[in-house]
């Protein structure tokens, strides 16, 4: 079951790559970019609270999610709790202004568990390497902290 699910995964993440692969060839490179985000310390509320809960920190989170979705913000799930946001048009201030909107909400969500639900994420620009650099960054935002969004590498300057 466990290869089944890992090779399930490993596809879910190809469709993703691919996709934003697709899209630089369709639009030009500056056209879209791309937020990569996981749920801070999920394992852990799985742990604690039980998976139920865990479930309905997912489902709250896709509704969140699914209030911004439109023809140029696509969603997807790409593993247990980490979603990726492709906006298709870009435009930095829009988009910066809502994977800040997307934090926000589920850090001032309040649930049944004595809890704060964070999430950690990683944004870029479309480049020939999107889904790479917006992963390095999330992990980064792990790193520095969680309950953040990495825009650029430290290196380059601007950390929001």
């Amino acid at each position: 079951m466990l290869k089944k699910t890992k090779s399930f995964i490993e596809i879910i993440t190809l469709l993703i790559v691919a996709m934003v692969l697709i899209l630089g060839a369709v639009y030009k490179r500056d056209e879209y970019s791309m937020l990569l985000f996981d749920i801070d310390n999920f394992k852990k509320t799985n742990d604690t609270y039980r998976y139920e809960f865990g479930d309905e920190v997912l489902s709250t989170i896709g509704k969140i999610l699914k209030t911004i979705e439109n023809k140029e913000i696509s969603i997807y799930r790409v593993d247990g709790e980490e979603f990726a946001i492709l906006f298709t048009h870009f435009n930095e201030n829009f988009a910066m202004e809502s994977c800040e909107y997307i934090r926000k909400r589920v850090e001032n969500i309040h649930w049944k568990h004595p809890i704060t639900v964070t999430i950690s994420g990683g944004f870029s620009k479309a480049t020939k390497n999107t889904y790479a650099k917006c992963d390095k960054r999330l992990y980064k935002a792990k790193g520095s902290g969680k309950n953040m969004i990495i825009y650029q590498d430290i290196n380059e300057g601007d950390v929001k």
